[in-house]
């Protein structure tokens, strides 16, 4: 449809179906600018959780190879926000198995994974056993329950636990490994027990395996 206008000058006169597309042109527009809004909120808000994230470990006196392994852990987990990471400890743990199956399949010798080890007992405890002094072990039976810990078999092969009881001589250890990666432990035999306590010293001693039960 057309119209001609007193100044001699013909115009169109856009149809239902044409108005119809430009209203959704109009509308898609809109669309696009409130999704790019919202990507753009979001990426911003990854970013200072991120930021606010690498704060935290900082202040918690973290080394930078320390940040880095709790980093890689909060990868893997695929956490929208790492900071839930340092709230809940059980998180953590469940995580730590994964992470050292991941470094043993890009073939990390047994001195990177000791090293490693060292650093997540050391990780672990400033961010959620925190503790400026701690008096020196006069004895295993006063370890505390909740320790990480980890022992190197005879032929090098390295296992990260919890210690869950420690009671006499002896102590209870759950080992962040499955039940399959458990086949090569034998009762009787001998370790190096390595522990690691926040405001105290690192100490490590000889043990020996005296029973293995499934984990749950």
């Amino acid at each position: 449809m057309e119209i001609k206008t007193i100044f001699g000058v013909t115009w169109h006169v856009p149809g239902n179906f044409e108005i119809f597309l430009l209203v959704m042109f109009v509308l898609l527009i809109i669309a696009f600018l409130v999704l790019l809004k919202l990507h753009l909120n979001r990426k911003d808000k990854k970013i200072n959780d991120h930021q606010l994230f690498l704060f935290k470990l900082k202040r918690a006196g973290l080394s930078n190879f320390q940040i880095k392994i709790i980093n890689n852990i909060s990868m893997l987990l695929k956490l929208k926000d790492p900071n839930i990471l340092l709230q809940n400890p059980e998180l953590f743990e469940k995580s730590i198995g994964g992470f050292l199956q991941f470094l043993r399949n890009k073939n990390e010798d047994a001195d990177s994974l000791k090293a490693i080890c060292k650093d997540i007992t050391i990780t672990y405890d400033k961010i959620y056993r925190p503790a400026a002094f701690k008096k020196p072990l006069a004895g295993i039976s006063e370890l505390e329950p909740g320790q990480l810990l980890y022992f190197i078999t005879p032929d090098k092969e390295i296992f990260l636990g919890k210690l869950i009881l420690s009671i006499n001589n002896e102590i209870q250890i759950k080992l962040f490994r499955n039940k399959k990666q458990l086949q090569h432990l034998t009762v009787d035999e001998e370790v190096v027990l390595h522990i690691w306590r926040l405001g105290d010293a690192e100490y490590i001693f000889n043990s020996k395996i005296s029973q293995i039960e499934d984990q749950k």
